[in-house]
């Protein structure tokens, strides 16, 4: 098979590379495309052209949209990849679930629509509105709609200081999601779901000093078997998601487990390496078992 890995940049990430090689050490032909060397035109939708050079694919990986590009690259990217998605190419994640789950607060309001418990979130282009829910709750993280490795997030228990904050990204025109910061045991869950099962788990450990869990911002990882009632929310909105494979962020907290974000473009070296279990290999087969089907 020509299996593809489709992702922003022409610099392979780490996990990148991993399910490059998984590709290939399962048999197939790897191929790395950069979004910006794909080229479609309307009338003429026989294949996918890299360059010039025309590609028969049989399946392929969409990774790394990032969170940082324009607006008219985001629309871009999402035509381009929805004309590739009509010549019957599988692809893992599927275009539309892949951009649902980069947008956090639908991602919640979906989960909380079916039964999912979420965390407290305003998502709002009020200053005034802001500032009051900054004030009301005291405790917030303000964070981006669109980001992932803890990018982007700061935690403000000065209502203030939020504000100013707030404040600077309505002068770039930027909308303002709140959260209610929830006190967790400085740490929380990451739970691996491809297709209807959980692969792969771990708790995630804030460094000293910090509040963030995320690999990419010094936090640790250990093992772990969460309860069932855990892998059964992972599971749940991966499912609802319609999403091949995910990373669940899920925190402990007097509520219970709450929801706090789904990564359908997760890194996995942290999990590989403390769980043992080849994670981009078990990604590859699913895009294999798609493809055959």
């Amino acid at each position: 098979m020509n299996l593809a890995l489709i992702q922003d940049g022409e610099r392979l990430t780490k996990a990148s590379r991993h399910l490059l090689k998984a590709i290939k050490d399962l048999g197939h032909k790897a191929y790395h495309i950069p979004f910006e060397l794909i080229n479609v035109e309307v009338g003429r939708e026989t294949c996918v052209r890299v360059g010039g050079q025309e590609i028969a694919l049989d399946g392929a990986l969409l990774r790394g949209l990032r969170s940082d590009i324009s607006l008219e690259q985001y629309l871009a990217r999402y035509a381009i990849l929805k004309q590739v998605e009509t010549l019957g190419i599988p692809m893992v994640n599927e275009v539309d679930p892949l951009f649902l789950a980069r947008n956090k607060y639908l991602t919640l309001l979906i989960a909380r629509m079916t039964g999912i418990s979420v965390p407290d979130t305003l998502l709002t282009e009020s200053l005034a509105a802001g500032y009051r829910i900054a004030k009301e709750w005291n405790d917030i993280v303000l964070k981006p709609i669109a980001g992932s490795r803890g990018v982007g997030s700061i935690r403000f228990n000065d209502p203030d200081m939020a504000f100013f904050a707030m404040k600077k990204l309505r002068m770039f025109s930027q909308p303002l999601m709140i959260q209610r910061y929830i006190d967790k045991p400085n740490r929380d869950l990451r739970i691996f779901v491809i297709g209807d099962q959980v692969v792969a788990s771990m708790y995630r450990y804030a460094p000293p000093n910090s509040w963030k869990t995320n690999i990419a911002q010094g936090g640790r990882g250990v093992a772990c078997n969460p309860d069932d009632q855990v892998k059964e929310i992972a599971i749940k909105i991966a499912k609802i998601l319609n999403l091949d494979y995910a990373g669940i962020d899920i925190v402990e907290s007097e509520r219970g487990p709450l929801l706090l974000e789904v990564n359908a473009s997760a890194d996995f070296e942290e999990l590989m390496k403390v769980t043992g279990v080849n994670i981009p290999r078990r990604i590859v087969q699913k895009l294999i078992e798609k493809v055959k089907k």
